[in-house]
């Protein structure tokens, strides 16, 4: 008896409280919360899971993290122009008139750009490359051929 009056004394309090708890939640604040207790990874301490197990020197990681940090002061300025792009785009698309001239120029703009931003980033990605030993460039290439693997296997399911 006892319990059953105990039970029917805490389900309205529970009642009550899960509104409180199952409220909506500041994105923002929660990112600046997991920033504070290091949960997420800062811009300046990104480090390329592959590269992880390479056992780079430090000298190596010093000129890693120049090649990158050049490269993106760089094409700071491709960034935005594509997302001036992509701004253009969705006023054209939900527009009240639709012009093709406008979004075959757009269209084509947009591909130059991103065969230009994939060459700069092959650059890129061989810059860093040539930074490595030759027993390092042969266990990212393997580390490379694994995760290549492991991504096909997921397909496939």
């Amino acid at each position: 008896m006892k319990k059953t009056w105990l039970s029917l004394l805490v389900l309205p309090a529970l009642m009550i409280a899960t509104p409180t708890l199952a409220k909506d939640h500041d994105k923002k604040a929660d990112r600046k919360a997991c920033e504070k207790a290091d949960k997420r990874h800062k811009p300046d301490q990104h480090d390329h899971r592959l590269f992880k197990s390479l056992d780079l020197t430090d000298e190596q990681k010093e000129e890693i993290k120049s090649l990158r940090k050049t490269f993106w002061q760089e094409n700071k300025a491709a960034m935005k122009a594509g997302w001036e792009r992509h701004q253009a785009m969705r006023q054209l698309s939900f527009s009240n008139e639709f012009d093709q001239a406008k979004l075959d120029d757009l269209i084509e703009k947009t591909t130059a750009a991103q065969a230009d931003a994939m060459s700069k980033k092959a650059a890129l990605n061989q810059a860093i490359f040539q930074v490595l030993t030759e027993s390092q460039q042969q266990k990212l290439l393997e580390k490379m051929a694994e995760k290549q693997k492991r991504k096909e296997k997921t397909d496939k399911e």
